[in-house]
């Protein structure tokens, strides 16, 4: 009886090792995916983005939109922020972006953020999919 107990015990305490440094692995890879993604993130050059790059590259877009600089973005800041944004895709100054304008843009962004662009896309086909389905 302790036999079995034990050899079970040993089992599934090799199985939770085994997980953990998969999960282990598998988010190192993850992080290696991302610098290589976005190169300029990695400000140590590892080839890793860790949590203190991240955080740093978060910081720097809050801090372009939070106008009184209290580490949040409220109602008020974003709606400048967006306001910002239509103007700029805004080309004929109507008040609307159309369709042609946006597709200026999307193909614009491709050239300046080839990874942003990827990542956008990638979710506009998932909404698309998504209303597909329905």
């Amino acid at each position: 009886m302790f036999r079995t107990t034990a050899l079970a015990l040993l089992a599934m305490l090799t199985l939770l090792t085994f997980t953990a440094t998969k999960a282990t692995a598998s988010e190192e890879r993850r992080r290696e995916r991302a610098a290589e993604k976005d190169p300029e993130l990695d400000t140590d050059k590892d080839g890793k983005l860790d949590h203190g790059e991240l955080r740093a590259a978060l910081d720097e877009e809050i801090g372009a939109i939070d106008a009184d600089k209290d580490g949040k973005i409220d109602h008020g800041e974003q709606r400048k922020a967006l306001q910002a944004l239509r103007a700029k895709l805004d080309t004929n100054k109507d008040g609307k972006v159309d369709d042609g304008e946006f597709r200026k843009a999307y193909a614009a962004l491709k050239a300046s953020d080839p990874v942003l662009y990827h990542r956008l896309g990638e979710r506009l086909h998932h909404r698309r999919e998504k209303r597909e389905k329905k």
